[in-house]
């Protein structure tokens, strides 16, 4: 993988931070990255990758992007705003369209609101259905009081606390291996706490969890190639299974133990995945 390239560009939605990787005459890919993730995750992925120019954001309100002034945070606005950065890089033909988790809905909404922005669709980890309630109440909870009512001052401390990443951390990591655990903590514990301010956070929470890819059947009819882990307690793989058999050209890739962070523990293999999928 060549060493990527930070752009900033001036967008209708306000600023946005992208980077891209190798040579921009390959096919391109346009990258969307999960709830409280940055550009940096997908990279163990992107990194195997070099037949292909990759475009990734920090989706506003996340990493390098400042939170928008004037939209809410929203998987529509994000929608939008990489459809905008898609128009500023005046590509010759559509480009691949690529998600994680959040991201795979944000691609989905982008397929709604203009059904010729891609040639192909990959998702890995996607959301598939909306997960129950009950399996959202801790994250709401978290979320809202400490996004919400709590002084700001603890507020951001609680949203940006090392301890309970290394929780969620664990829980969400599958492996045996302790230096992928080491690296994927370090990853979530450096990353996570990235946000602009915790009112972004909360309306990014709050839209994320109030959709999944199941609203959108209808909007993708396009080759779809989704990536998914059998141990995933946050998208099961019972509800990617169903979505898959809805989709009139989606591909199911499943991987054994490995969970909701694909792109840290089987990046290779998703990464090969891919190539395929693309190649034929």
């Amino acid at each position: 993988m060549t060493k990527p390239t930070e752009h900033t560009v001036s967008l209708k939605s306000g600023t946005l931070h992208y980077w891209t990787y190798n040579k921009p005459t390959l096919p391109v890919v346009i990258v969307a990255h999960g709830f409280r993730g940055t550009h940096h995750g997908l990279e163990y992925i992107i990194q195997h990758l070099p037949g292909y120019h990759v475009v990734t954001p920090d989706l506003p309100g996340f990493g390098a992007s400042p939170a928008y002034e004037n939209m809410p945070h929203t998987i529509e606005s994000y929608a939008e705003t990489i459809l905008e950065l898609i128009d500023s890089l005046d590509l010759q033909q559509p480009p691949i369209l690529l998600g994680h988790s959040m991201g795979t809905v944000i691609c989905a909404e982008m397929l709604k609101q203009r059904p010729s922005a891609a040639s192909k669709l990959v998702l890995i980890n996607p959301v598939s259905e909306k997960p129950p309630v009950a399996q959202l109440f801790p994250g709401y909870l978290y979320h809202r009081i400490a996004g919400k009512y709590l002084p700001e001052k603890i507020g951001h401390a609680v949203l940006r606390n090392k301890l309970l990443f290394l929780l969620g951390s664990s829980v969400m990591t599958k492996t045996k291996d302790p230096e992928l655990r080491k690296l994927i903590h370090w990853n979530h514990i450096t990353y996570m706490k990235q946000f602009a301010h915790r009112r972004s956070l909360l309306e990014a929470f709050e839209s994320a969890n109030s959709t999944a890819l199941d609203h959108y059947i209808e909007h993708i009819t396009l080759p779809t190639l989704m990536i998914v882990g059998k141990q995933d307690t946050i998208a099961p793989v019972a509800g990617q299974r169903r979505v898959s058999t809805k989709l009139p050209n989606a591909t199911l890739v499943e991987f054994d133990q490995v969970g909701h962070i694909i792109h840290y523990e089987k990046p290779i293999e998703a990464a090969a995945a891919v190539t395929a999928f693309l190649n034929q």
